[in-house]
């Protein structure tokens, strides 16, 4: 056998290999799914519902939020007017101290309630953010306020009632 000859073999086995290889592309009729029958107007429909289901859980879980941080607010907000009080029940040097500490409480306070404005009005997207910032907030104002009765009466904060 020539080299002519055993070329001519090899690609006559390679084409018959391949062909042989080449299966048709159509699935087997028996084992076909049936075709899918949502278009993309039942998408969009299915989306705007899921997003629509999600904003509801958001907007609750966000009200329930708002609803006890301004009662976390309120409660600093007496806070504030009970260490006034004590201050000034404790005598002139308690009322002095306290007046040199009240601007900066009463601006960590602030902040406590633009975090409560910002909280009513997040969104999904900023609504993690939100929470941790409003935490922050008001865990640095109680802090302030634990270290200013401290320094002003000398007595520990009162522990409010757990809910």
């Amino acid at each position: 056998m020539n080299a002519r000859t055993r070329t001519g073999l090899s690609l006559l086995a390679i084409t018959g290999a391949f062909a042989l290889g080449c299966d048709d592309q159509r699935p087997d009729e028996s084992t076909a799914l049936p075709p899918d029958t949502a278009t993309a107007e039942d998408v969009r429909r299915e989306t705007g519902e899921a997003a629509h289901a999600a904003g509801a859980w958001t907007e609750a879980r966000r009200d329930e939020f708002v609803a006890a941080a301004q009662a976390q607010y309120d409660a600093l907000e007496e806070d504030l007017a009970a260490l006034a009080a004590e201050a000034e029940a404790a005598g002139e040097a308690a009322r002095d101290r306290f007046n040199q500490v009240r601007a900066t409480l009463a601006t960590q306070l602030q902040v406590v309630e633009r975090r409560l404005d910002s909280a009513r009005g997040a969104t999904a997207s900023t609504w993690s953010q939100v929470q941790s910032d409003f935490t922050t907030a008001v865990n640095d104002v109680k802090a302030a306020f634990a270290e200013a009765r401290r320094s002003i009466v000398g007595n520990p904060p009162p522990q409010p009632p757990q809910r």
